[in-house]
C-alpha cells in the first residue's frame, strides 16, 4: 500500500468540527483552527500565498504558517459565518493536492469542489473499510484511467495523487464522489458508470476506460509510483473557437512537450478541450501553469503569447470582474445597470490609456480581464478595482505608477 505523505489534519480545534459557533447576539466568535503539515506542503503553501493572502484579509481571516504548521483564525473583521470552514477547506485542497492556487482560492467565492480521501490516510476510505493493498491499486489505476471521463461528464477538473481524489467546478461535482467512492468501495469502474448518465452529449466520447483498465491488468503495466494526474475540461466560444482549431497544433506540442495530451471536441456553437497529465514531469507546478494556459486561451490571447507568459517572459493576471463565484460585481453589490451605465464606461475610459503608456495587452471575457506585460500589471489592477467604486467621481485619474 502506497503510504500517505502526510497528514495534514491530525490537529485541529473543536470549533472545526462543530462548525462557526455564534454568541448570544448572533455575532461570530474569535476561533482558530490548527493543523501540522509535512514540509512539503508547507512549501507548496508558500507558494501560494501571494494569491492567497489578499482573499483571505478581504473575508477576515488571518493565517500563520510556519515550518510544519498552519493556523486559521477569524477576525473581528470576520462577516460570513461559515468563511472559517471554506477556508480550511481551501488549505486542505491546496495541502493535500495539487489543485491550482488561482484554482483553488475560487472555492471561498462559491466555486464547487470535493476532496475524496481514497487511502489509507487517517479518514480514507481504505482505511476505514479495509481495502487490502491489492484491491486499492487495481482500484486506483481504474479511477487513473477514468479521469479524463470523469472531468468530461461532470463538465469539471479532477485531480488525483495516491490517495486523494479532487474535483473542482461549477456544479454537479458531487457526482465525481459518489463515482470514486463506489470504486474503492465496490469495484465499480467510474469511468463506466459515468457515461450512463450522459450529462454533457448524446454519447461520451472518450474510449471506455475500463477496457484500458483490464488491458492494463492483463499486461502487468500497473504504475508501481503513483504520480500526480489531471483532467481539465475547458470551454471554448465564438472567435476563440476558429483561432483554437487554427493553432491547434501549437497548442497541443506545448502541452506534450509538458506530459500532458488534448483532445477537441466540437458542437454547433463552442467546442470544448479535454487536457490530461499523463506522465510526472517533475515540475511541481506545471498543473498551475498549464490551467493558467488554458484560461488564457479562453480569453482570445494567441497560443504562442500564452505560452511566452506561463514560461515566465511576461507578467500576466486576470482580474475578475463578473457575477460568478465572487468577482467585482457580485462582491461590491453592483447591479447589471449600475455595471453597464457606470462602471463600464468608466473601465474603458482609463483601460486604453494606461495600456497604451505601460505597454500592456489586455483580453475581456465574460468574469475576468486577462492583462499581460512587461512591467505594470497591477497597475491596471487597481485601476479597474477602483471602477468599482461607485461614489468615485466619473472624471477618472490616470497616471503611470498610480
Amino acid at each position: 500500500m502506497h503510504e500517505s505523505m502526510d497528514e495534514p489534519h491530525a490537529k485541529h480545534t473543536h470549533s472545526f468540527k462543530c462548525g462557526p459557533l455564534l454568541n448570544e447576539d448572533r455575532m461570530l466568535e474569535v476561533c482558530s483552527l490548527y493543523a501540522s503539515l509535512h514540509e512539503n506542503r508547507v512549501l507548496k503553501l508558500q507558494k501560494s500565498l501571494p494569491k492567497l493572502g489578499s482573499s483571505l484579509r478581504k473575508y477576515g481571516i488571518s493565517y500563520t504558517l510556519d515550518e510544519n504548521s498552519l493556523i486559521l483564525s477569524t477576525t473581528r473583521g470576520t462577516k460570513e459565518p461559515d468563511i472559517i470552514n471554506k477556508a480550511w477547506q481551501l488549505f486542505e485542497l491546496l495541502s493535500t493536492t495539487h489543485v491550482p492556487a488561482s484554482m483553488a482560492i475560487e472555492l471561498l467565492n462559491g466555486m464547487q469542489t470535493c476532496l475524496i480521501k481514497i487511502g489509507i490516510q487517517e479518514g480514507g476510505l481504505s482505511s476505514l473499510y479495509g481495502i487490502k493493498e491489492e484491491e486499492y491499486n487495481q482500484r486506483w489505476e481504474c479511477i487513473r484511467h477514468s479521469l479524463e471521463i470523469l472531468a468530461e461528464t461532470v463538465e469539471c477538473n479532477v485531480f488525483l495523487n495516491d490517495n486523494t481524489v479532487a474535483a473542482v467546478g461549477k456544479d454537479s461535482v458531487e457526482l465525481v464522489k459518489q463515482l470514486v467512492q463506489h470504486c474503492i468501495l465496490y469495484n465499480v469502474c467510474p469511468g463506466t458508470a459515468a457515461s450512463n448518465y450522459n450529462l454533457l452529449s448524446q454519447g461520451i466520447s472518450i474510449e471506455d476506460p475500463h477496457k484500458q483498465h483490464v488491458e492494463m491488468e492483463n499486461s502487468a503495466s500497473a504504475m508501481r509510483i503513483m504520480p500526480e494526474l489531471s483532467s481539465f475540461c475547458t470551454f471554448f466560444y465564438g472567435k476563440q473557437v476558429t483561432q483554437l482549431r487554427n493553432d491547434f497544433k501549437s497548442v497541443e506540442a506545448y502541452l506534450k512537450k509538458h506530459g500532458f495530451s488534448c483532445q477537441l471536441f466540437s458542437a454547433v456553437e463552442y467546442c470544448y478541450m479535454m487536457v490530461s497529465k499523463t506522465t510526472n514531469t517533475g515540475d511541481p507546478d506545471i498543473s498551475s501553469k498549464i490551467w493558467d494556459f488554458l484560461k488564457l486561451l479562453s480569453t482570445d490571447v494567441k497560443p504562442f503569447k500564452a505560452i511566452e507568459a506561463v514560461n515566465g517572459g511576461l507578467h500576466y493576471d486576470f482580474i475578475p470582474t463578473g457575477y460568478r463565484y465572487g468577482k467585482f460585481c457580485s462582491n461590491a453589490g453592483i447591479t447589471e445597470e449600475d455595471f453597464a451605465k457606470v462602471v463600464w464606461p468608466r473601465i474603458e475610459l482609463g483601460i486604453k490609456e494606461i495600456s497604451s503608456q505601460l505597454k500592456l495587452e489586455y483580453f475581456i471575457s465574460l468574469d475576468f480581464i486577462a492583462v499581460m506585460g512587461v512591467r505594470g500589471v497591477e497597475v491596471l489592477r487597481h485601476f479597474v478595482l477602483q471602477c468599482f467604486c461607485l461614489r468615485m467621481p466619473t472624471a477618472i485619474s490616470m497616471r503611470v505608477g498610480w
